[in-house]
């Protein structure tokens, strides 16, 4: 009985030793889980690691709020802090958003060509051209 006594509080005592340095080893893994969450994907990491249905997304997120951040109604603070409603799609995009938008494209058909989705990176393409991009 005090053999089987020995060995329960020298298996508790290395529970007990082992549990502080794994919620250390957790407390690290959530650290680094939390720095891993809080870090926004982009473009060039997405790309370098070969992820490019991740990086198809990133994209065409970016491109749908640059489009939607032109063409949105809404309230805009006026003159005296009174406010006034504002109908969207008035304004057209200017030169550096256009070439934005370019450049979102051709990276969009880069990883869309990458992904096996010749469909979509055909579309792409055939946007630019559309619009008469002169891509060198």
């Amino acid at each position: 009985v005090e053999q089987g006594a020995g060995r329960l509080r020298r298996g508790l005592a290395g529970v007990f030793q082992s549990g502080v340095s794994a919620r250390a080893r957790m407390r690290a893994a959530q650290q680094k889980k939390d720095a891993r969450a809080k870090a926004a994907p982009d473009m060039p990491s997405l790309l370098e690691a070969r992820d490019y249905t991740g990086a198809m997304t990133l994209i065409e997120f970016e491109r749908k709020m640059a489009m939607d951040k032109k063409q949105a109604s809404g309230w805009r603070s006026g003159a005296g802090g009174e406010y006034e409603w504002v109908e969207g799609g008035s304004s057209a995009m200017t030169g550096e958003e256009a070439k934005q938008d370019e450049e979102r494209t051709l990276w969009l058909a880069y990883a869309a060509f990458h992904n096996a989705s010749y469909k979509q990176a055909i579309d792409a393409y055939q946007s630019l051209i559309d619009r008469g991009s002169d891509d060198q």
